[in-house]
C-alpha cells in the first residue's frame, strides 16, 4: 500500500517535470511508441545520461540493443553496442569497451558500412592506447585512415591522424605527434567542427609546453579557448582557462594571467551553478530508471522546492527587457552606420566616375592613331606580297633545270650511300650488342649486391623497431607490451613446473608533488634514477618494467611470497636512502610496493589485481610500505 501512493505521488508529480525536461518527454513518448521508434528513443537516452551517469546510460543502451536484436536490424545493433562501449570507457572499463567495440566492428563489416567501419576502428585504436597498446593501436588506427582515404571520408581521416598523433605522444615522439595533430586540425577545420579542433589545438599546445616552448604553446591555447567560446562550452574551457593563465604567468605577464584567471573563476562558477541547478534533477531521473521510488520523489520534491515556476518568469522577463535594450540599440547604431556608408559610397563614385572619364577619352585618341598604322601597314603588305610572288615564279624556273641536271647525279651517289649505310648498320649492331651484354653482367652485379646490403639494413631496422616496440623511451625499461609477453611465458613454465613466480607493484609516493614543485624535467629525471636502482637491485633471472606513468612492475622468477617481500623490502629501503639530486636541489622519494604470488586458483590479471590491491593499502596505511596481497 505504502509503495502503491509513493508511485501515485510520483505520477503525479511528473506532469509539471514532464514539460520542463527533454528526458521525461522522451520516456513518456517510449511507454506508447512502436518498436522501432523504441530504438531511438532509447538511443537518445542512452546518450543524454553519458555525462549524467554512465551505469544509467548502459540499461538504455541494452535495453535498445535487445530490442533491435528483435527487429533484426544490423544497423542499430552495432550502433548500441559502440553506445553501450563508449559508456564502458566513461567508467574507464577499458576491457569491456574494447569487447563491444569489436563486436559492433563485426556486425559493420557484415552490412559493409564504410562509415561505421572507420568510426569503430578508431574507437578500438583509442581503446588499446588507453590500455597501452600502442602496437594494436597503431594498426587500427591506419586501418581507419586508409579505408577513410578511399571513401574520401574527411570526419575519418581527421580522428585517425589524431589518434595516430596521441601514439606517437604516448611513445615519446613529440614531433611526430605535433605533425599528426597539425594535419588533422586541418580536417576538423574544414569540417568546421569546433569542438574537435579546439581539443587538437590544445594537444598541440601540450607539446609545446613539454618542449619548453610556451610561447607557442599560449597560441595554440588561445586559438582553442576561442572555438570553445563559439560553442559556449564552459566545462572544456575551465580547463582552457587554466592553462593559459599558467603559461601568462611564466612569461611574466601579469595583465594576462590575472585577465585568464577572472575567466577561468567566471566559468567555474557557472559550471558549478548549473551542476547545483541539475544535481537533484539528475539524481530523481536515475533513481527512476533504477526503480527506487522512494528516492525518486525526495529528489524531485527538492528539486521543485530549488527551482520554482515564479523564479523562471521573472527570469523569461528580464530576458526579454535584456533582448529588446540591445536591439534598439542595434537599430540605431545600424541607421548611423547605413548613412555613414552612404556619403562614403557617393564620394567614392564621384572620383571613380571623374577616373573613367579621362581614361575613356585617352583610349578613344589611342584607337584612332591604331586605325590609320593599321591602314598603312596594309598598303605596304599587299605590294611587297605581290614583289614576293614575281620572285618565287623565276625561282622556280631556275629550279627545275638545275633539277634535270642533278637528277642522274644524285641516283649514282644515292647507291653509294644505301650500301654504305647498311655497312654501317651492320657493324654498328655487331658492337652495340657486345656492349650491352657487358653492361647487363655489370648491371646485374650491382643489383645483387644492393639487394644484399638492403635485406641486411631491412633486419637490422626491424629488429630496431621490435626493440624499440617493447622498451620505455624514457627509463629504457621493458614497456607494458614486452613485460605482458614474459609473464605469459613464466605462466606456461609455471604449468610445465609448478615452480611460484611472485608479481610486484611499485609506485613513487606524491609524485605528482615532484613535479608540481621542481618541474617535469625533475619528474623525468627521478624516474631514470629510481629505474636504474631497481635494475641494481634485482639479480639477473629477475625482470622490471615501466607499467605506466610512475608505476613499475618487478617479475621474479621461482621466488615464493616471502622472498617477493625480501626483494621488495631491499629496493624499497635502498630508495629511501638514496639522495637524489638534481640540479642543485635534493628531491626526497620513496616507494610503496604490493606483492602477490600466482597460484594454480589464479590467472596473471588476477595476480595483478591482489598486488595492486596490497599497493593501495600500502598507500592508504601511510606510503612508503611494503604489503602482500591477500590470500598470497
Amino acid at each position: 500500500m505504502k509503495k502503491l501512493i509513493i508511485i501515485t505521488l510520483i505520477l503525479a508529480f511528473s506532469i509539471p517535470l514532464s514539460s520542463q525536461t527533454k528526458l521525461d518527454s522522451l520516456k513518456s513518448i517510449l511507454k506508447k511508441a512502436p518498436d522501432r521508434e523504441k530504438v531511438e528513443i532509447l538511443d537518445q537516452l542512452q546518450k543524454a545520461y553519458w555525462d549524467i551517469y554512465p551505469k544509467a546510460s548502459i540499461e538504455y543502451g541494452k535495453q535498445a540493443y535487445k530490442l533491435s536484436r528483435k527487429l533484426k536490424d544490423k544497423y542499430h545493433e552495432s550502433i548500441e553496442l559502440g553506445n553501450i562501449a563508449t559508456s564502458y570507457t566513461l567508467l574507464n572499463n577499458h576491457y569491456k569497451a574494447l569487447k563491444n567495440f569489436l563486436l559492433s566492428l563485426e556486425l559493420a563489416e557484415k552490412i559493409n558500412n564504410d562509415f561505421l567501419i572507420v568510426n569503430r576502428l578508431n574507437n578500438i585504436s583509442k581503446t588499446y592506447l588507453n590500455l597501452k597498446d600502442d602496437v594494436k593501436a597503431f594498426e587500427f588506427a591506419l586501418k581507419a585512415l586508409r579505408i577513410s582515404k578511399t571513401y574520401n571520408n574527411i570526419s575519418g581521416i581527421a580522428s585517425s591522424i589524431e589518434n595516430l598523433g596521441d601514439i606517437y605522444y604516448s611513445l615519446g615522439d613529440i614531433e611526430n605527434a605535433i605533425s599528426r595533430y597539425k594535419l588533422s586540425l586541418n580536417s576538423y577545420k574544414k569540417l568546421e567542427n569546433k569542438l574537435q579542433a579546439g581539443i587538437v589545438l590544445e594537444k598541440i599546445g601540450k607539446m609545446y609546453i613539454i618542449q619548453n616552448n610556451n610561447e607557442e604553446a599560449l597560441k595554440f591555447y588561445l586559438e582553442a579557448s576561442e572555438n570553445f567560446e563559439k560553442i559556449n562550452n564552459h566545462e572544456v574551457l575551465i580547463k582552457s582557462y587554466n592553462v593559459i593563465s599558467s603559461l601568462y604567468q611564466t612569461l611574466g605577464n601579469d595583465i594576462g594571467t590575472y585577465d585568464y584567471y577572472l575567466k577561468y573563476y567566471e566559468a567555474q562558477e557557472k559550471v558549478k551553478k548549473e551542476d547545483e541547478k541539475n544535481k537533484n534533477l539528475l539524481l530523481y531521473e536515475y533513481y527512476s530508471i533504477i526503480g527506487n521510488d522512494e528516492k525518486a520523489l525526495m529528489y524531485y520534491k527538492l528539486y521543485t522546492q530549488q527551482y520554482t515556476q515564479h523564479f523562471d518568469s521573472l527570469l523569461i522577463e528580464e530576458s526579454k527587457k535584456t533582448i529588446k535594450h540591445i536591439k534598439e540599440k542595434y537599430e540605431i547604431e545600424k541607421q548611423i552606420l547605413k548613412k555613414d556608408i552612404v556619403k562614403d559610397i557617393k564620394k567614392k563614385s564621384d572620383i571613380e566616375l571623374k577616373k573613367v572619364k579621362d581614361e575613356t577619352k585617352e583610349k578613344e585618341k589611342e584607337i584612332k592613331a591604331l586605325k590609320i598604322d593599321k591602314a598603312i601597314k596594309e598598303i605596304l603588305a599587299k605590294y611587297e606580297t605581290e614583289r614576293r610572288e614575281e620572285i618565287i615564279s623565276n625561282l622556280r624556273y631556275e629550279q627545275e633545270i638545275n633539277d634535270l641536271k642533278l637528277s642522274k647525279q644524285n641516283r649514282f651517289r644515292n647507291f653509294l650511300v644505301i650500301i654504305s649505310l647498311l655497312l654501317l648498320v651492320l657493324v654498328g649492331l655487331i658492337f652495340n650488342r657486345y656492349h650491352l651484354k657487358t653492361k647487363l653482367n655489370k648491371k646485374l652485379e650491382q643489383t645483387n649486391e644492393f639487394l644484399v646490403e638492403t635485406s641486411q639494413d631491412l633486419m637490422q631496422a626491424q629488429k630496431k623497431l621490435e626493440r624499440l616496440a617493447r622498451t620505455d623511451p624514457l627509463t629504457h625499461l621493458s614497456n607494458r607490451r614486452d613485460i605482458i609477453d614474459k609473464l605469459k611465458y613464466e605462466k606456461d613454465r609455471f604449468e610445465r613446473s609448478e615452480k611460484p613466480f611472485t608479481i610486484v607493484l611499485g609506485d613513487i609516493d606524491k609524485f605528482k608533488s615532484v613535479n608540481d614543485t621542481y618541474g617535469h624535467d625533475a619528474g623525468d629525471f627521478v624516474l631514470k634514477k629510481i629505474s636504474k636502482l631497481m635494475i641494481s637491485s634485482l639479480r639477473k633471472q629477475d625482470f622490471v618494467s615501466r607499467w605506466g606513468g610512475e608505476e613499475f612492475l618487478l617479475l621474479l622468477p621461482e621466488t615464493d611470497i616471502k622472498g617477493g617481500k625480501t626483494i621488495s623490502e631491499k629496493i624499497r629501503q635502498k630508495i629511501a636512502e638514496t639522495n637524489i639530486n638534481f640540479k642543485g636541489k635534493n628531491i626526497p622519494v620513496s616507494m610503496t610496493f604490493g606483492v602477490s604470488t600466482y597460484s594454480k586458483t589464479s590467472n596473471i590479471d588476477d595476480c595483478i589485481v591482489k598486488a595492486d590491491k596490497a599497493l593501495y593499502r600500502g598507500k592508504k596505511s601511510g606510503r612508503n610500505k611494503t604489503v602482500i596481497a591477500k590470500d598470497s
